[in-house]
């Protein structure tokens, strides 16, 4: 099984890392380059927006290049408060830069060869094809423990890579229904793989996360998690709950099954949160107060019922809760499309 992920990623990888020569004359440094600096191999993203980044293929790590003097293809590296070193570049050929790296006390040679060519492509979108190109060579390099697992009976494969700080899910190419799926996790692994090279600083972590919560034969819940460090004022987590239609693998905006429409996106009518306050504690003096206040939610599938998720600010995060109740408890909230979604659900929840 690793073998068989590790080749489909492999393949995604590839296809996407490949140069695009229709536009391979590309006016200016917009695109992906590959090549040295001094000795050590790098691969360098620069796009029309002013972004860059580049890292070596030793460790991977994500390097910032900010702009000094655009037209003259110059950049300073790191953040702008640790700048730990300048680049200086000239056009040689239609596809290739030759310039300098200095830090004051030494200076190194700087080759490069341009391998992706886009006017539009990003260098900080991570679903970007641009970005792909970019990424490629590190993501390729890693490698993705896969382990076989059930969900109520259900095959799947758990992913592990990057010393365990990301993970993933796939599903066994035999089951074509699930191939919306297997493109959408595949995609998503990538973007996760990326962030964390991105995250790669000096005390930086980045984690990363996902599970099933609901699997039915029509609708899958992932429940996705991030968080770490990355150079913001606080450190950061976050999870969602995705239902997801898995012949379209498309997610599912549950709101859309409620008959009474809230008046803003992800708020409960009043009947409604009067039901999901009761089905949790609010006694507490810390939480309590921000729990009753509360009507907006992330709504999910559950092997229990509707999962009313909130979603605090950072000060209060730990007051989240996952609030659920019974699929018969929200059933008179429901139109038409809500209810039939339901009750197939109650009558074949496995």
């Amino acid at each position: 099984m690793p073998t068989l992920i590790q080749g489909l990623l492999c393949a995604s990888f590839l296809a996407a890392s490949l140069p695009a020569s229709a536009s391979a004359t590309a006016a200016g440094p917009a695109g992906v380059w590959s090549g040295s600096v001094g000795s050590q191999k790098i691969m360098a993203c620069f796009d029309s927006f002013g972004e860059a980044a580049y890292y070596y293929l030793k460790h991977y790590k994500t390097i910032a290049l900010n702009v000094a003097e655009q037209k003259s293809l110059a950049w300073t590296e790191g953040r702008d408060d640790a700048i730990s070193g300048n680049w200086q570049l000239r056009a040689a050929a239609p596809e290739r830069m030759e310039g300098d790296w200095s830090d004051g006390k030494r200076s190194l040679p700087i080759v490069l060869r341009r391998v992706y060519a886009d006017s539009k492509g990003s260098c900080t979108y991570a679903a970007d094809a641009q970005m792909a190109a970019f990424n490629a060579p590190r993501l390729e390099a890693q490698k993705i423990v896969a382990k076989a697992a059930l969900f109520r009976q259900r095959p799947y494969v758990t992913l592990s890579t990057l010393g365990g700080a990301v993970g993933g899910l796939a599903f066994p190419p035999g089951e074509p229904a699930m191939a919306p799926i297997r493109q959408r996790l595949e995609r998503r692994l990538r973007e996760e793989m990326s962030a964390y090279f991105d995250c790669s600083g000096p005390g930086q972590e980045y984690q990363s996360s996902m599970s099933i919560q609901f699997w039915s034969k029509t609708w899958l819940t992932l429940l996705e998690s991030s968080g770490g460090s990355c150079g913001g004022a606080h450190p950061f987590y976050g999870k969602e709950a995705r239902v997801v239609e898995i012949a379209s693998g498309k997610d599912v905006d549950l709101w859309r099954w409620f008959r009474l429409a809230p008046p803003r996106q992800g708020e409960a009518p009043p009947a409604l949160n009067k039901l999901i306050l009761a089905a949790t504690y609010t006694g507490d003096a810390g939480c309590g107060p921000a729990l009753k206040e509360n009507s907006s939610y992330h709504v999910s599938l559950s092997e229990k019922g509707m999962m009313f998720s909130t979603s605090f600010p950072h000060a209060i995060q730990s007051c989240d809760e996952d609030i659920v109740l019974p699929y018969g408890t929200v059933l008179p909230f429901l139109n038409e499309r809500g209810k039939a979604a339901v009750k197939a659900i109650q009558a074949a929840p496995n």
